[in-house]
This record gives C-alpha cells, sequence and structure tokens, in this order.
C-alpha cells in the first residue's frame, strides 16, 4: 500500500519544477532566447504583475530591470512557493485518491485470494 511517506514528493513537485526551470541557463536555439530567465521574466510577466496594483505592479518591474542573478533567483523562488502553495489542496487530493485506490485495490486482492483458498 502507498502512504504519505512514499508520496510526500507529489506536494513538493511544483516547487522543484519551478525552481529548476528557473535556474536553467539562458542559451540561443534557432534564434529563440530559452532558458531561465526567459522562464523568470515569463512566470512575473503572467503571473505575478496582474495580480498587482499598477504603482507596485511598475516598482517591481523598475527592480527586476536592475536585479542580479540572485536576487532574479529569489524572485523565482518565492513565486515557486507561493503557486506550491496554491496548488497544494489539489496535489493533496490527488495524493488521498491515489491512496484510497491503492488500499482499495489491495483489500480486493486480498479478499480474492481468501475467497479462492476457501
Amino acid at each position: 500500500m502507498i502512504t504519505w511517506v512514499r508520496l510526500w514528493p507529489l506536494l513538493l513537485s511544483p516547487l522543484l519544477v519551478i525552481s529548476f526551470l528557473s535556474v536553467i541557463p539562458v542559451f540561443t536555439v534557432r534564434d529563440h532566447i530559452l532558458g531561465g530567465g526567459v522562464f523568470v521574466e515569463w512566470l512575473l510577466n503572467r503571473i505575478l504583475l496582474p495580480l498587482l496594483p499598477w504603482e507596485q505592479g511598475n516598482q517591481l518591474v523598475q527592480w527586476f530591470s536592475g536585479a542580479s542573478y540572485g536576487q532574479e533567483l529569489m524572485l523565482a523562488l518565492l513565486m515557486a512557493l507561493n503557486i506550491t502553495a496554491l496548488i497544494m489542496p489539489v496535489l493533496y487530493g490527488l495524493g488521498e485518491l491515489v491512496i484510497w485506490l491503492t488500499a482499495f485495490f489491495t483489500r480486493k486482492e486480498l479478499e480474492l485470494k481468501r475467497q479462492s483458498m476457501r
């Protein structure tokens, strides 16, 4: 049977994926710029800026344009933590479903074995 001891990495998967994508160095493929900096900018433009008031969003953009690599990674980590916190209830529900299904099928398998032995 599966328990939370084996499923806890499921809860951290968004944090790990977003952090990994943020750390990748920037590179060019066929005139397309790819990598962590582009991903962090995408997170900033698509997730964070629409949630902030205009003044604070403008201050964040000015700060981000002069931020160092470490500050950029810290911002990405903070966004990853917030996204993980938002997705956590869904991941918990999926984990509970997986645990229930494995327990159900294990129980049915044992019942069938007991019936066949009688």
